[in-house]
């Protein structure tokens, strides 16, 4: 209020000059984190579908291990059945399977072979 007309003009000047020095560094402020945003999620989800995939082959080769053991062991058991060193029975107990499944798995195991 106590400035004179020139004075009061170069203030308001060097106030807008100010002002527009902010807003630019804000806008560029705001760009640059919404890029950064951006290009870390692009990076986010490829490493997790790398995280995904991985953990995938992993889970798949333990659900085969297993499987493949099972197949394995059920195998070995008809094969002793069909040798005649165990009781079609026992070897339905020993698999967890009821007799007829047991069969089944027999019919089936031949039918492979074939």
């Amino acid at each position: 209020a106590c400035l004179d007309e020139d004075d009061q003009r170069i203030y308001d000047r060097s106030l807008m000059d100010y002002w527009d020095i902010f807003a630019i560094e804000q806008t560029h402020y705001d760009e640059g984190r919404e890029t950064g945003f951006a290009e870390g999620k692009e990076l986010g989800i490829a490493e997790g579908k790398e995280l995904g995939i991985a953990e995938g082959e992993k889970r798949g080769r333990e659900a085969g291990l297993v499987e493949g053991k099972e197949l394995g062991a059920l195998e070995m058991l008809i094969g002793l059945v069909q040798d005649g060193t165990l009781s079609l029975e026992t070897a339905a107990h020993k698999a967890g399977m009821s007799v007829a499944d047991f069969k089944a798995a027999m019919e089936e195991g031949s039918s492979k072979s074939v």
